[in-house]
């Protein structure tokens, strides 16, 4: 199957395990947690000396950094850390869900370009499918959301809209409401008026879901520096 006994052991049950590990520490603003874990990971990465060893720890060390600068603001990667992992992704022929959940988890420290070719590229693989999973949405979405932070709207938009042409499942609720905060967004962007998407988030029931998405405003605002409307 020219596929190595290391590649079969680390799963995406071993990436997961990594994942849950900072989205815990995300989910609790603990910052000094996040930045241990990416320090830790990242000096693994830079002393492996393997090359399985070493793309395992830029994979695992990215994920703790994106999740960091996302809550912290701080990048704690270099040109050259991005280039190496912008390779790791641009060589994906066919998207499986190890592929999908690394994409999703690391798409901060991805140049826009790199993002904007991905997504398109998985949405681009789902089309013709009849049902298209949570985890693909959940993806797509984060790449919409990447390129607004940088500041590439239109970009945002043409992923926004392959992603709405998509076979979710009709019980895929919370795909369906990301997407209108995502369009609510792009509306804030294009308008500046902060009504709109204040009445949307006033709308949400789930507390911790509304808590989370007030910050992603929020740094929405700060990006796009429109005052109160």
């Amino acid at each position: 199957m020219n596929i190595s006994y290391n590649e079969i052991i680390t799963s995406e049950v071993d990436i997961k395990q990594v994942i849950a590990k900072i989205e815990f520490a995300y989910e609790e603003n603990d910052i000094n947690e996040l930045k241990k874990l990416s320090l830790c990971l990242l000096d693994k990465y830079q002393q492996s000396r393997d090359e399985f060893s070493k793309v395992e720890y830029l994979l695992k060390s990215a994920m703790a950094m994106n999740y960091y600068l996302d809550l912290s603001g701080k990048d704690l990667s270099d040109i050259k850390y991005k280039v190496t992992l912008a390779k790791q992704f641009n060589n994906i022929r066919h998207w499986f869900k190890k592929e999908i959940i690394l994409f999703a988890n690391v798409q901060l420290l991805l140049d826009e370009d790199s993002v904007y070719k991905l997504s398109r590229s998985l949405a681009g693989e789902m089309y013709d499918k009849k049902l298209v999973s949570v985890l693909v949405g959940n993806t797509l979405i984060n790449a919409v959301f990447a390129l607004l932070k940088e500041k590439q709207p239109d970009k945002a938009r043409v992923i926004l809209n392959a992603t709405c042409q998509l076979n979710f499942s009709q019980n895929d609720l919370l795909t369906k409401v990301r997407i209108k905060f995502m369009k609510a967004l792009l509306n804030y962007i294009d308008t500046g008026k902060e009504y709109p998407i204040r009445q949307f988030l006033d709308s949400l029931e789930d507390g911790h879901l509304k808590e989370s998405w007030i910050f992603a405003f929020l740094q929405i605002k700060n990006i796009y520096n429109h005052g109160n409307n």
